[in-house]
């Protein structure tokens, strides 16, 4: 994870645990964007940490979804790229009933939760 998607999960995750402290609970994120040693990399591994996860995971069922998962990407004008392991792990959420998909930015991500939550 680059240095400005790290501030926009930051920034989202401020956001969240502010606006829906009752669903703070079930909300976590993965770690597999920091910058880890090579030794963490390999614990991380063997804990069943994978490449590709999403970044956000929120454990509310609504709206027919098990749960909500977001990739965050850098918003416009800077480069994100979704690598074919984002996709993968995007597509099999998808097939097993939760929701994923892809944010440019805090804002989308916020936009796509009150989406979800909204029902």
């Amino acid at each position: 994870m680059n240095r400005i998607e790290h501030q926009h999960q930051c920034a989202f995750t401020d956001w969240f645990k502010l606006q829906y402290p009752q669903y703070y609970p079930l909300y976590t994120s993965s770690l597999m964007g920091a910058n880890l040693t090579i030794q963490q990399a390999t614990i991380a591994k063997a804990k069943g940490c994978k490449k590709g996860w999403p970044d956000i995971q929120i454990m509310v069922r609504n709206r027919g979804y098990g749960g909500f998962f977001i990739e965050l990407k850098s918003p416009k004008p800077y480069k994100s790229y979704i690598t074919d392991e984002q996709n993968e792990a995007k597509n099999n959420l998808m097939r097993f009933g939760y929701y994923c998909e892809i944010a440019y930015g805090w804002i989308e991500a916020k936009e796509q939760w009150e989406w979800y939550i909204s029902t």
